[in-house]
């Protein structure tokens, strides 16, 4: 044998202990969850401290963890290699701060037995979770019986239980409120979490259940979207709860192999239709061609991010990106036929987004440091050769020790050599901070092992990006040469992959390398990235950059804008960012400086922003587009034959203007306004515009059953709560008849307002953004309402229709006339047919003039004293001390003008200063209208409501708690 087959090899891992204390009363418990109860009284042998407070407080406790898989495997390995010398242990008196260690201890000559055993260790280890899903009687009485849940909904949940495999039970924590809980490993959790949502929808005689195979799991996060707008989309429009499967089933080895590839969708029934006509839809546009890209990582980091890190990380990548990461299981064995390393693979839908993906992910691999510290020394006495060949005790205790308190992954191994020296190396890898813990703790190494040092060496191995070589070397590696003249340490750049690349710091003393490692983390890149709409960048930049070079060296970072040319919008559109329904505002600027420097990073940004808004108010005109929810639908939802997703960025880019787009869906009208540079924000609405659908208007008399369409117009959810009395009849009736069907086959939207005027121009109040600066669109009398609207009834209601022509009559030319067709006969009869049944009176009909969805139209005024105050000193420009150059023509143009100009429709161009010279002002001319009902109504002077920016809508009612939606 040897010297090397008799080094002694000493690894400990750490792993996350989960734990769940049995509660003291519960209400209801299936017979099989009892059985995964695990008496406490049964631990007392262990002497564990934390088992031991735990039966002191209750002598009945009972828990659920994930300790009894994990030293049944111990046992078997420890029973499979006893020839060999290998050990295993698990510690678990840490288990109150939720921590475990697994130990393997070994010789160098059976390494491959070690490796074995550690695998097959791993494989045995997973995560236990816990579901909860509240129940109330006020909100589900058919859940409830005599006072108590009733007795079919506890047979379900039994069943649910015994199917999955998992502890159920239900306690009444809150007051008025009974709570299920649900725990088992994480796959299993969701799936049984699922399946009794599923059961509480079941037993509503409103609810309809019904489901849609995706395939395999790798396509949800595609269909779902970045930040999984479609789901969000779909749950606000149909009003429907998504079940969604676990997205990362496969992260630990013995989780539930059943495939949960299913969605299931409940709610009213029409409703329920539509949404999973809309997911077909979108099922079928990510599987034509998604884009699928591999890269390969060290598995070291990978078995310590799944060790240590819950799930969530890779969820939240999947939910930024839309993107699904593929990761081997936990205990999975490293590829061979790729020198060892990790294959990762990531599938998105389009090529930016992969990438996007892999940066997200790799950032998490470039925050895992190795460090490896050999020491080589000599006894001092014979005493001390006896104490360290008997030391492996004592070094177990250690490496157990330092890998619990700094979370990072420890080994040792040692060896005694030829001449009666000794060489000992620990590995460390682990998070920065971790491993800068750990290598302080080999500072007390004298305590452990007495010995006389003869040579020491530590090197640390940093994973970058290969995009930062340039940033982390500097200008002729200057940034390096100045960390190596200052503490002695030796740096060295290492090719890796074609994403990352290694950076060596070596060093002869553990001082000298902790504060070399320091210095180099202190020139590492931190930056911010955001959006900066580009029709600011050049007033932004100034003249020459000079605007923005101040900036730079002020905070003393790098600021760097991006077009839209430098992005993938150029080439086929399958490869554009806008994936379908997403509308991702691009981050088209970054701000990066080293980390010792990153605290001015958001003072730059600030600083930009604030550049930003001053320009907007400057120099900046602005137009307003009336969006209604039907409209907003469409620009939203990908049409089998139309591109428009991409339609944000497309605008922007071409017109160089700013769309600021609701992303939340209006109750009823939305103003979406659009920024830009002299004539460019107009010229970009009147394109959006020619996007919109048509929309086809019946105007009907008040009725007493108005309101209820349209409360279940705008949410559908209500009839879930309610019984099939005759009052909401009419309801069933609108959504099986007029809404569903008009989707499925034509794909029309259908509206309905109780007040049109209220919905549609807000009456009652103008805009506090702009104040009197804001002019309405509509006519003044539009805006008159009659003495029966002043009494509280409205003049009349409507049922508007949207839709896009070709889908009604697929020959249909543009130009020609849409009413005329055989298919706008049809859908036009159904709906004339639904009114007429239900006793409704029509007093008009007809197309809505579509020009009028350009509701205003304004250039900003300035205030020309202090504008022409701040053109003349410099040094007060903007507030920010920039030169005039950049923003002194612009300026300059703004406050020529002599008066306010505002633009109604028909739409002007602006005017001139030297047109304005020649021309007296003109009165605004009145809009068109599409109804001579509009036409004949007196003046008005009231102003429109401009709502303030829209805020992202929430979800927390829905049922996403399991599937990282909120």
């Amino acid at each position: 044998m040897t010297s090397q087959d008799s080094t002694k090899l000493i690894l400990t891992v750490p792993l996350v202990y989960n734990v769940f204390v049995k509660p003291a009363s519960v209400v209801f418990e299936p017979p099989s969850s009892r059985l995964h109860w695990r008496p406490v009284f049964s631990e007392l042998q262990q002497n564990n401290p934390f088992f031991v407070s735990l039966y002191e407080s209750s002598k009945d406790c009972a828990v659920i963890d994930n300790l009894p898989q994990l030293r049944s495997a111990v046992d078997r390995v420890n029973t499979r290699y006893i020839d060999q010398g290998i050990v295993s242990i698990v510690n678990e008196y840490r288990c109150k701060d939720e921590v475990l260690s697994l130990s393997i201890i070994g010789k160098s000559a059976h390494q491959a037995e070690m490796n074995s055993a550690r695998l097959e260790l791993f494989q045995s280890y997973t995560r236990i979770a816990k579901r909860r899903i509240s129940i109330a009687a006020d909100r589900h009485p058919f859940l409830f019986e005599h006072g108590g849940i009733s007795q079919s909904f506890c047979d379900s949940l039994a069943q649910i239980a015994d199917f999955c495999n998992v502890c159920l039970y239900v306690t009444a924590d809150v007051p008025g409120k009974l709570r299920i809980n649900v725990i088992a490993e994480q796959n299993a959790a969701t799936m049984a979490e699922n399946r009794i949502r599923l059961a509480i929808d079941a037993c509503n005689p409103q609810a309809f259940v019904d489901f849609v195979d995706i395939g395999h799991v790798s396509l949800l996060p595609l269909i779902g979207g970045t930040h999984y707008f479609n789901f969000k989309n779909i749950v606000k429009r149909t009003a429907c709860h998504l079940c969604l499967p676990h997205a990362t089933p496969d992260l630990f080895a013995n989780a539930r192999k059943e495939a949960a590839t299913r969605i299931y969708i409940s709610g009213i029934e029409p409703q329920v239709v539509i949404a999973k006509h809309m997911l077909n839809g979108l099922l079928a546009a990510v599987t034509k061609s998604p884009f699928v890209k591999s890269v390969l990582v060290m598995p070291i980091k990978r078995e310590l991010l799944l060790s240590m890190r819950t799930d969530s990380w890779l969820q939240d990548i999947m939910f930024e990106t839309g993107c699904f990461v593929q990761v081997s299981p936990y205990g999975s064995a490293a590829d061979m036929s790729c020198n060892g390393q990790d294959v990762v693979r990531f599938q998105g839908n389009s090529t930016e987004l992969v990438e996007s993906a892999i940066e997200k992910f790799m950032l998490s691999m470039t925050k895992v440091y190795t460090a490896r510290y050999t020491l080589k020394s000599r006894p001092t006495n014979i005493l001390d050769v006896q104490s360290i060949d008997a030391s492996t005790s004592q070094l177990f205790q250690f490496t157990d020790l330092v890998s619990s308190l700094t979370g990072t992954i420890f080994s040792v191994a040692y060896q005694r050599q030829q001449d009666g020296t000794y060489c000992h190396t620990f590995d460390i890898v682990g998070e920065s901070a971790g491993v800068l813990k750990g290598v302080k703790n080999l500072e007390s190494l004298a305590n452990v092992i007495p010995h006389i040092s003869l040579e020491e060496e530590i090197v640390y191995q940093l994973e970058l990006p290969n995009k930062e070589r340039e940033f982390i070397g500097g200008k002729k590696n200057g940034k390096i040469l100045k960390i190596m003249n200052s503490v002695p340490v030796s740096v060295k750049i290492v090719p890796f992959t074609d994403y990352d690349f290694f950076v060596e710091i070596a060093s002869k003393t553990l001082k000298d390398s902790i504060a070399g490692l320091q210095l180099f983390e202190e020139e590492l890149p931190c930056f911010d990235t955001f959006n900066i709409p580009e029709s600011f960048h050049r007033q932004i930049i100034g003249a020459g950059g000079a605007t923005i070079q101040t900036i730079m060296r002020r905070h003393n970072v790098f600021i760097k804008f991006f077009n839209s040319y430098e992005f993938s919008d150029t080439v086929e559109f399958k490869n554009r960012s806008n994936v379908p329904q997403s509308l991702i505002r691009k981050n088209n600027v970054v701000i990066k400086c080293p980390a010792k420097n990153s605290a001015e990073i958001p003072l730059a940004k600030a600083e930009l922003e604030k550049l930003v808004e001053r320009v907007a108010e400057t120099c900046h005109s602005k137009a307003f587009v009336k969006l209604s929810r039907s409209e907003w639908r469409f620009l939203t939802t990908l049409g089998p034959s139309t591109e428009r997703q991409n339609f944000v960025s497309e605008l922007e880019k071409k017109h160089t203007a700013c769309i600021r787009f609701p992303m939340e869906e209006p109750t009823s009208y939305a103003d979406l306004e659009i920024t830009g540079p002299d004539s460019c924000a107009i010229n970009c609405a009147l394109q959006l515009q020619s996007l919109l659908p048509h929309e086809y208007e019946f105007k009907l008399a008040p009725h007493r059953d108005i309101g209820i369409l349209s409360e279940v117009d705008a949410n559908a959810k209500c009839l879930l709560d309610s019984d099939q009395s005759a009052s909401h009849k009419i309801a069933h009736d609108y959504l099986h008849q007029i809404v569903t069907p008009l989707k499925l086959c034509y794909g029309a939207e259908v509206q309905v307002l109780k007040d049109p005027k209220v919905a549609e121009f807000g009456l009652g109040s103008k805009s506090t953004e702009f104040g009197d600066n804001v002019v309405n669109i509509a006519a003044p009398g539009q805006l008159r309402r009659s003495s029966a609207a002043a009494n509280g009834e409205p003049e009349y209601s409507s049922l508007v229709i949207s839709f896009i022509p070709s889908k009604i009559s697929p020959n249909w030319v543009e130009g020609s006339d849409i009413t005329s067709t055989a298919g706008f006969g049809d859908l036009s009869g159904a709906i004339t047919n639904f009114l007429r049944m239900h006793k409704f009176m029509i007093i008009d009909k007809g197309l809505k003039d579509r020009k009028a969805q350009i509701a205003q139209l304004i250039r900003k005024p300035v205030d020309q004293q202090k504008e022409r105050f701040n053109v003349r000193n410099k040094e007060n420009l903007y507030d920010h001390g920039f030169g005039d150059n950049g923003f002194k023509p612009k300026v300059q143009q703004t406050f020529d003008f002599k008066q306010n100009h505002y633009f109604q429709n028909p739409i002007q161009m602006p005017i001139t200063h030297q047109h304005q010279q020649q021309q007296q002002p003109q009165q605004p001319q009145q809009p068109q209208q599409s109804f001579q009902h509009f036409a004949q109504q007196p003046h008005h002077s009231q102003q429109l409501q401009m709502p303030h920016q829209p805020q992202m809508f929430q979800f927390d009612h829905m049922k996403f708690q399991s599937n990282r939606i909120n």
